[in-house]
């Protein structure tokens, strides 16, 4: 049985201590479904501005997850089912569902101790986003933002193209289909998938 972390502060300078001498993954691999969206991968160090799919932003980490540790900040109510779903490695998952005013604090302290951090959008200045992203790039670790970030590498937007599973006033609905682009450096790419993901 896996079992996923629920830390505090404290809990996670404590990890760091754990893990301060133990190599950081430098690959940065995506889920094969995202391969086309990604085609390099995610870029250590950089930032990226997710809306309008937390599904999306939660695929991001399954891949990189079975490689080192990765981290949600400020999600209490992610699926760790679906993350499952996706292929995330729990037991290589920290959780912080509510980090109430010290969001961007924890994801300064993940910085040290993680590959991949993902964290909901919370107010913050644009100096202290200046000095997050230069320690990011310094430790080459990837940020997901899911909601707004002052000055992204990169955007993420989902729309969602269609579902299936309802009929003619009944049914569930049981999957949906996303439109996935990525804009980087006024440059384009645009997939298309399915949630849940199909084999």
């Amino acid at each position: 049985m896996t079992q996923t972390a629920t830390r505090s502060l404290t809990d996670l300078r404590d990890l760091l201590r754990q893990h301060e001498d133990e190599p950081v993954s430098r690959g940065l691999p995506v889920h094969h479904h995202l391969a086309e969206a990604f085609p390099r991968g995610l870029r250590p160090g950089a930032v990226y501005q997710v809306s309008g799919s937390t599904a999306i932003a939660v695929a991001l980490l399954a891949a990189a997850s079975q490689q080192g540790w990765c981290a949600a900040v400020g999600l209490p109510d992610v699926s760790l089912e679906a993350a499952a779903r996706w292929g995330t490695a729990l037991d290589q998952l920290i959780l912080v569902p509510r980090p109430g005013h010290e969001t961007w604090d924890v994801v300064g302290t993940l910085i040290d101790a993680v590959d991949l951090i993902l964290v909901a959008s919370a107010p913050i200045a644009p100096a202290q986003a200046r000095r997050l992203e230069a320690r990011l790039r310094a430790r080459q670790v990837a940020l997901i933002v899911l909601g707004l970030w002052p000055q992204a590498t990169a955007t993420i937007e989902a729309k969602t193209t269609g579902w299936v599973g309802l009929g003619h006033g009944d049914g569930c609905l049981t999957e949906q289909h996303l439109e996935v682009t990525v804009t980087e450096k006024h440059r384009q790419r645009t997939s298309y998938l399915t949630v849940p993901e199909r084999p």
